[in-house]
């Protein structure tokens, strides 16, 4: 089984009226979601970077799970209010140095 990883932002989804509602910080709300979706087995992440506005993570899932790791993710993105884009590490270098 091959491992692939994807990098995202989390950042809060504007139109989302959970996201409205959460107390929380938005990299709070992403830091639960990629805590809970990586205890599946095979998946796993690592934090780039936490910003109150933000979080960035690199998620590590097997090939077989693609799917319904994504279907996972989107899930739990979703009832948190918050929105994923994948960046690459230039980009997540930039941020570094703002």
């Amino acid at each position: 089984m091959a491992e692939k990883s994807v990098i995202y932002i989390f950042t809060r989804d504007d139109k989302s009226v959970s996201g409205f509602m959460s107390p929380n910080r938005a990299s709070t709300d992403a830091a639960g979601v990629v805590v809970n979706w990586s205890a599946s087995a095979g998946r796993s992440y690592q934090t780039l970077q936490d910003q109150d506005d933000l979080l960035i993570a690199k998620l590590s899932y097997q090939e077989d799970d693609e799917r319904a790791a994504a279907d996972d993710l989107n899930r739990r993105c979703a009832e948190k209010g918050l929105k994923r884009e994948t960046i690459n590490e230039l980009h997540v270098d930039k941020l570094r140095a703002v």
